[in-house]
C-alpha cells in the first residue's frame, strides 16, 4: 500500500532534499523513485551511493529482459529498498515478455508492484 507520494520539481533542491530524507528516516523503506531520464536516474543513484545510503538499485530500460526482471525481483523481495527507474519501467511490467517471465518464475500472470511505502518523481509532468 502506497502511504506516501512525493513530486519534486526543483532540480537543483532534489538531490539534497532526498539525501535528508533517507539519511534521517523521514521516509519508509521500499521507496520508488521514478526520474525524467537514465542520466538523472544514474546521477541520483550515484548521489546516495556516495552519501552511503544502503540498499539502493537502478533500473536501466536499456538492459536487457533478464537483467530487468532480475532488479524488479530484488526490489520486490526486499534486497533493495530504493529503487531509481524512469517512467518506461512502467511500460516494461506491462509487456508481454514481463508477463511470460513471471508467469514462468511466480506462477503469476502479471507482475505486481507491491510493498512500495513512497513514490517519488522527479520533473514527470506525463505521470
Amino acid at each position: 500500500m502506497i502511504t506516501h507520494f512525493y513530486e519534486v520539481g526543483e532540480r537543483i533542491l532534489m538531490p539534497i532534499s532526498l539525501y535528508v530524507s533517507l539519511r534521517f528516516g523521514l521516509v519508509n523503506p521500499k521507496i520508488l523513485v521514478l526520474c525524467e531520464n537514465l542520466k538523472e536516474v544514474y546521477r541520483y543513484y550515484m548521489l546516495l551511493e556516495r552519501s552511503h545510503i544502503q540498499n539502493i538499485g537502478l533500473y536501466n530500460h536499456e538492459n536487457s529482459i533478464n537483467l530487468k526482471f532480475y532488479t524488479l525481483s530484488l526490489w520486490m523481495k526486499g534486497n533493495i529498498n530504493i529503487l531509481f527507474a524512469t517512467a518506461k519501467m512502467i511500460d516494461d511490467i506491462n509487456s508481454n515478455i514481463f508477463k511470460e517471465n513471471c508467469l514462468k518464475t511466480y506462477k503469476k500472470k502479471t507482475f505486481e508492484l507491491y510493498n512500495m511505502t513512497t513514490i517519488v518523481t522527479i520533473n514527470l509532468k506525463h505521470l
